[in-house]
This record gives structure tokens, C-alpha cells and sequence, in this order.
């Protein structure tokens, strides 16, 4: 029986999502686990009545990230966060192991990517953390994103050196795309490719909010952008595309916290004259969506979902949701998303920043025949699998393997 140290100390979002199903299957898989996350109480409650073995639960403690630096040199403040992260963990770690008498085979991280910030090498982060310890990398950037300053991710700037660690078996990645580059990389070190998780929670029915978007929409199809409203998830897109669509009978919702620093003082001005005139045919919520069961009741509400989103080299998860949902997308076309969307034929991709190429997919999607749809069913049953909890456990098995 191994035993696993789970540590996150970030909660928003998919992270508890993450840890929760992480946890859930490592006991499933006859392990002892000992969880650090930002609210321990919430997980041993849920963990008690969505896992079994419980008994190999050895306990939870609160752990966060600490303060982020104010150092004004990027690469410098990153460093310097990434070493305080790895010396908070190892504190707690030390403290835990003296409790449990025993040392773990292993410390897994759900979220990497905070401790591969900066320029640190696998020999700073040996000195520091002497424990074994592996991951999920979630956004391998510099290895999807061409950059013309990828020559000098070498030695300290590597983005990965820390990967070389000894103390570092195996590694996981979310974008299946990479493993082999990452692989190759690490001079063979395994990388294991890892399901995207979603919070599959059923949908709050009675969020008040959904009453409000059908009574304006008038049983017109949904178009949804989802979540965070930042430049990068193609807002103004997505309003520009709408403004030329008012007749279409297609309505548009916008629902989540809007980013306004990520806009500069012209789009700012764009967006706030489209709102002041107030669309017959949009609906803007810009509030934060309180929970996964809501943010799930607008996805069920939606036709269609926007996941046009610009220079992002990652995977999204609305994806998932969408395939859980049997909701179409309109996906742009480059990196991970265009790659799963074109693969499991999830809907349809477009150049991302082009409106006119949106809204011709807007009409194409209107159009589409009934095998056409059935097909799309059954590449989201396919989606669905390939992120299941099945695959999971087979995933963290060969992760296990490792040590």
C-alpha cells in the first residue's frame, strides 16, 4: 500500500475539482492519503460521501500558497515565489511526517505549474525539497507556443529544468499533444498524458438567472461565452460577431467576472457603448458564477458555447462540459482546443479575432444536418471517455507505477 501527500494550495476553479477526484481515486486505488489544501474541512466532507476506503485517509491540514513577491523584474519575482512555494511545502511536509512517523512514497501535485516558475534548476530544488514528488503540469506553454525566444530556454531558463530532479519519477500532462515533446525533453523520463477533469454537478435549476436569460431570449438558440470575460476568451469577438447577428434567432449570453484590465481604454469604451445600448438580443452578467452546479445550469441552457479564445495554447474546460452536455462549440482553431475540437468533432473552429468567420460558423451550425449532429453525439461520448473517471484511475496507476 503506497501512501500519497496531496498538496494545492489554490482552491478557486478546477483546482478543487482536481484535488477532490484526484483523492477520491488514489483511495480507490488502495492508497493512504494525507491531503494539504486551502479548505481541508470541505474535501474530508466531501471525500466522506463520494469515496471509498476511507479508513486510508490519514488526515488533512490547511495549507496555502504564501504571498506572491512584489520584486519588479519578472523572471526575478517569479523565482523568488517559486522558492518560497517550495520551502512553505517542504515546512509542511516536515511537520506532517514527524505526526505520521513514516515517510511517503510519494508527493503529488495537482497544480505544478506554480512550482516551475522562474529560473530554478533541479539542483536549487533538490537542496530544498528532498522528498519524492511528481505532477500535473497544466500549461506547458513554451513547448505548444512557438516563440522566437525559444532559443534561450536553456540551462536555468529551461521552463522544465526542475523536471530533471531525481526526486521527480514521472510527470503528468493535461495536453496529450506535448507528452512525447516533453518526453523527449526529459531524456525519456516518463510523461503520462492525464484525463481533463470537469465538475459534472448537476445544474442548479432554480439559479435565478437562468429565468431571466429565457425570458429575454424568447426560445431563440443560446450562444454562451462562459466564465472569466477577458480579452483572451474572445469577447469582443463573440460582441462584435453579435452585433451583425441581431436578426439571426440566435441570443447571446455574456456570464462571468469581467476582466477590465485585459482591455485597453478603446475596447473598454467599445464594450460599454454596446452594453449602454442595451441589445435585444444579448444578455450581459458580469458577476462571478457562485458555484459549478450553476455555472453547469448555464451550460445545459446554452445551444452552443464560445470557446474562440485568443493565443491560448491550452486546453479549456468548458470542452468537457460541453461533451458532458451535449452542447455544440464554436472553438478557434489553433492549439489544443482547435486540436480536440477537429478531433472529436466537437463543433466547429475558426481563426481566432476573425468576426466574419465566426458568424459564418454561426450560420453553418444552423444548417447542420441530422447525421451531422449524430456524429457530433458520438464524438462527445468519445470526448467523455477519454476524460472519464475510468481513465483516471488507469492514469494515476501508471503514475504509481513509477515509484
Amino acid at each position: 500500500m503506497k501512501t500519497v501527500i496531496l498538496v494545492d494550495g489554490l482552491w478557486e476553479g478546477h483546482h478543487s475539482t482536481h484535488l477532490k477526484a484526484i483523492a477520491k481515486t488514489l483511495l480507490a486505488l488502495n492508497c493512504q492519503i494525507l491531503v494539504c489544501c486551502p479548505k481541508p474541512n470541505e474535501l474530508s466532507n466531501w471525500l466522506s460521501s463520494h469515496a471509498e476506503n476511507q479508513e486510508n485517509i490519514l488526515g488533512s491540514v490547511e495549507f496555502h500558497e504564501p504571498e506572491k513577491s512584489s520584486f519588479p523584474f519578472r523572471k526575478i519575482r517569479q523565482s523568488l515565489n517559486a522558492v518560497n512555494l517550495w520551502k512553505t511545502t517542504t515546512l509542511v511536509v516536515q511537520e506532517i511526517l514527524e505526526k505520521l512517523g513514516k515517510t511517503p512514497d510519494l508527493l503529488f501535485f495537482p497544480w505544478l505549474d506554480s512550482y516551475l516558475e522562474g529560473c530554478l534548476t533541479h539542483h536549487i530544488v533538490d537542496q530544498i525539497f528532498p522528498y519524492p514528488w511528481s505532477g500535473v503540469y497544466h500549461q506547458a506553454h513554451h513547448i505548444r507556443a512557438k516563440s522566437k525566444l525559444s532559443f534561450i530556454y536553456y540551462g536555468p531558463l529551461d521552463p522544465q529544468a526542475i523536471l530533471w530532479s531525481s526526486h521527480c519519477p514521472v510527470v503528468s500532462v493535461i495536453d496529450r499533444g506535448i507528452a512525447g515533446k516533453l518526453r523527449d525533453r526529459l531524456n525519456s523520463k516518463p510523461v503520462v498524458a492525464f484525463p481533463d477533469i470537469a465538475d459534472t454537478s448537476l445544474p442548479d435549476t432554480n439559479f435565478p438567472l437562468l429565468n431571466k436569460i429565457k425570458q429575454q431570449a424568447k426560445g431563440r438558440r443560446i450562444v454562451g461565452l462562459l466564465g472569466s470575460q477577458a480579452k483572451r476568451k474572445g469577447l469582443l469577438t463573440l460582441l462584435r460577431a453579435a452585433q451583425l447577428m441581431s436578426h439571426s434567432g440566435y441570443f447571446f449570453v455574456f456570464a462571468g467576472v469581467f476582466a477590465k484590465d485585459s482591455f485597453s481604454i478603446e475596447e473598454l469604451s467599445e464594450i460599454e457603448k454596446v452594453i449602454e445600448s442595451n441589445p435585444e438580443h444579448c444578455f450581459f452578467y458580469f458577476e462571478e458564477i457562485p458555484g459549478e452546479a450553476q455555472f453547469n445550469a448555464l451550460v445545459d441552457l446554452c445551444s452552443l458555447l464560445f470557446v474562440v479564445y485568443e493565443n491560448y495554447p491550452f486546453i479549456s474546460n468548458i470542452l468537457m462540459k460541453a461533451a458532458v452536455f451535449e452542447k455544440g462549440v464554436i472553438a478557434s482553431e489553433t492549439f489544443y482546443i482547435g486540436e480536440i475540437t477537429q478531433k472529436f468533432n466537437l463543433g466547429l473552429t475558426v481563426p481566432e479575432r476573425n468576426v466574419e468567420k465566426c458568424v459564418e460558423a454561426l450560420k453553418d451550425w444552423d444548417q447542420v444536418s441530422n447525421s451531422t449532429i449524430e456524429q457530433y453525439k458520438q464524438g462527445c461520448k468519445a470526448y467523455r471517455d477519454w476524460n472519464s473517471e475510468e481513465r483516471l484511475h488507469t492514469t494515476l496507476e501508471e503514475v504509481l507505477s513509477y515509484v
